[in-house]
C-alpha cells in the first residue's frame, strides 16, 4: 500500500481472508516481521503463496497504521483483489534415489519432490529394468502403492528391488497434476542403479558340533571377500554348501576336500557344493591352529577356485593360470610387468596339480596345494583376483597381509 504521507506501525491487526471470510493469515501490525514499512509504503508478505484464481480481502484495523505524528489511518474492510489463473505446470525438483544414482538401497521407496503441491492425475507410472521388462505398473488414479503429500509423491513397489540392477521409472504426461490441474509433462529417462547385495553362503553342517564354529568363521570370511549378490535359483541365495566331518583315510593323509556339485546355467558359478573333512585330523588341526584355514581352503574350491578353472580356460597349459585379473595382480605382487601367467602347482595328484598356486612360488598362501603346520596361511589379493576372474564381485580389502618371498 502506498499512503499519502510517511507512516509508521500502529496497533491492531491486518487480516488476509478469502471471499468466504476464512482467515488465511493475521498479522499483528506492531510486531509482525511479515510487514515492512519504508517512508510512505507498506508491504505485506504472506507466509504462503496465494491460491490461483481466488478472491481475497485484506482488512486493516483503525489505528493499525499511523503517520509519523501519530494520526491514525482509519482502516478498511473493503480492499479486495483476485489472483490470476495458474498456468505453470509442476516440475520435479528432486528425485530419490537421484536421477542416474548408483548404489540405491533395494528396499527403499522411490520419491519425487515437485516444484509445487500436486494431486493424482491419470495414466501410469511404470517401473522397468534396463532391458525394458515391466517390473510393476501403477495406475496413478487408484494405486495404493502411490502416496501424495503436498508436493511429494512416494512409490512403494510391491517387492524389494533386485541388487546391482538398473531401473527406469516412467511417468505418463498428466499422471501428476498441480492442485489447479496443470499437467506434469512426464518423463521416460529417470533411472538409478541399486547397490550390490550381500553374498550369502547357506552352510549345512553335519558332524561333531565341536567343530562347527570353524565352518561358520570360514563362511563369514568368504562372505566378506565376495560382496555381490547373485540371483536366487531354486530357492538358494547364493550358494548352498553341505559340510560333513567323517572318517576318510586316517590322520595325516587327506585333511579335507571340497568342490561344486551344481553350477548356474548362465554364469557357471556354483549353486551348490560339498565339503568333507577327516575326523582323524580335526584335533590335530585345532592343536596346530590350521583348522580354520583348511576349511577356508576347501570352501574356496567349492566357490570355484581351481575346481572351475578348466571350464573358463584359465589353466589350459599345465602350470599356468591365465585369468586376466589374476595375472594383473601377480604382475603387481612379483614386480614382473611382463608376466603372462601365474605359476600353478605342477606336482601331486589330480586334486593338487594345476588347480592350486605353486607351493614353490607362493609358499604359505591359502590356496597352494599343501597345508602348513601353523596357522600362517594368508588369503592374498591374488586369490581374490581369481574369484573376480570367475565373475564374482569382490573386495580386495578383505585380503590378509601377504608378500612374495
Amino acid at each position: 500500500l502506498t499512503f499519502s504521507e510517511a507512516i509508521k506501525r500502529g496497533t491492531g491487526a491486518i487480516v488476509l481472508k478469502n471471499a468466504a471470510g476464512t482467515v488465511i493469515e493475521s498479522f499483528d501490525a506492531a510486531t509482525s516481521t511479515k510487514i515492512t514499512i519504508a517512508s510512505n509504503g507498506l508491504t505485506l508478505n504472506p507466509t504462503n503463496d496465494l491460491a490461483a484464481n481466488t478472491q481475497y480481502f485484506v482488512t486493516f484495523a483503525a489505528g493499525s497504521v499511523k503517520d509519523i505524528t501519530g494520526n491514525n489511518y482509519a482502516g478498511t474492510t473493503t480492499y479486495d483483489f483476485k489472483t490470476g489463473a495458474d498456468t505453470i505446470a509442476p516440475t520435479v525438483a528432486r528425485f530419490t534415489p537421484g536421477d542416474g544414482a548408483i548404489g540405491a538401497a533395494t528396499n527403499a521407496n522411490i520419491a519425487l519432490t515437485f516444484s509445487e503441491a500436486i494431486k493424482r492425475g491419470t495414466g501410469a507410472i511404470v517401473l522397468k529394468n534396463a532391458a525394458g521388462t515391466v517390473i510393476e505398473s501403477f495406475d496413478v488414479a487408484t494405486s495404493t502403492k502411490i502416496a501424495i503429500a503436498s508436493n511429494g509423491l512416494t512409490i512403494n513397489p510391491t517387492n524389494d528391488l533386485a541388487a546391482n540392477t538398473q531401473y527406469f521409472v516412467t511417468f505418463a504426461a498428466g499422471s501428476v497434476k498441480d492442485v489447479t490441474g496443470n499437467n506434469y509433462a512426464g518423463t521416460t529417462t529417470y533411472d538409478f542403479k541399486t547397490a550390490p547385495g550381500n553374498f550369502n553362503i547357506d552352510l549345512v553342517y553335519s558332524g561333531d558340533a565341536t567343530y562347527k564354529s570353524y565352518f561358520d568363521q570360514a563362511k563369514a570370511m568368504w562372505e566378506k571377500v565376495i560382496i555381490g549378490d547373485l540371483p536366487s535359483v531354486i530357492g538358494i541365495d547364493d550358494l548352498k554348501i553341505s559340510a560333513v566331518v567323517k572318517s576318510i583315510d586316517g590322520p595325516y593323509n587327506t585333511l579335507g576336500q571340497g568342490s561344486p556339485t551344481l553350477v548356474r546355467s548362465d554364469s557357471y558359478l556354483p549353486l551348490e557344493g560339498s565339503m568333507s573333512f577327516d575326523i582323524a585330523d580335526m584335533a590335530i588341526m585345532i592343536a596346530n591352529g590350521t583348522l580354520l584355514k583348511v576349511v577356508m581352503h576347501e570352501m574356496g574350491h567349492v566357490l570355484g577356485l581351481g575346481s572351475l578353472w578348466g571350464h573358463f580356460g584359465f589353466n589350459s597349459t599345465v602350470g599356468q593360470y591365465t585369468g586376466a585379473k589374476g595375472v594383473a595382480m601377480y604382475r603387481q605382487m612379483s614386480g614382473n610387468a611382463s608376466a603372462s601367467f601365474v605359476p600353478l602347482e605342477t606336482t601331486g595328484g589330480d586334486g593338487t596339480k594345476n588347480v592350486h598356486w605353486s607351493e614353490a612360488v607362493f609358499d604359505k598362501e591359502l590356496m597352494t596345494g599343501y597345508s602348513e603346520s601353523t596357522a600362517a596361511m594368508p588369503l592374498s589379493k591374488l586369490t581374490i583376483a581369481a574369484l573376480a576372474d570367475l565373475g564374482y564381485q569382490v573386495s580386495y580389502a578383505a585380503a590378509d597381509a601377504y608378500a612374495l618371498a
